[in-house]
């Protein structure tokens, strides 16, 4: 009786011991498995970085070439409004100039007007 009842004991025992035995199986897959997504994890953190790195590096280059295109269309708007202020100066030296020639001129006319008065009343007097 003695011995059976070892004997069950004993069978059950390594049947508990292959239940555990497969369970420390899937607890060590489990774990592999976390280990493998943790490694994956980590090579996609930094795959990540380096695209943002990238990213960011490529952003910086593109906004360094729009400010100097800015800087260089403000140089050249600067520029063109110093010229615009040039012709405008021009431009009013010009219309001064029109105006004390049309005054000259009407001042000759009146003058020659004048003139011709005096010889015709010089001729008449004659």
């Amino acid at each position: 009786m003695a011995r059976g009842l070892y004997e069950e004991s004993l069978a059950q025992l390594k049947s508990e011991k292959a239940d555990l035995e497969a369970k420390v199986k899937k607890v060590q897959l489990k774990l592999d498995a976390a280990h493998e997504i943790a490694k994956a994890n980590r090579d996609l953190q930094s795959e990540i970085h380096k695209v943002k790195t990238e990213h960011e590096e490529s952003t910086i280059d593109h906004l360094s070439k729009l400010a100097r295109q800015l800087k260089s269309v403000k140089m050249a708007s600067q520029s063109e409004a110093a010229v615009l202020e040039e012709i405008h100066a021009v431009q009013q030296i010009l219309e001064r100039e029109r105006e004390r020639a049309l005054h000259e001129q009407m001042a000759n006319r009146t003058l020659i007007d004048k003139l011709k008065d005096d010889v015709a009343h010089a001729k008449e007097r004659e």
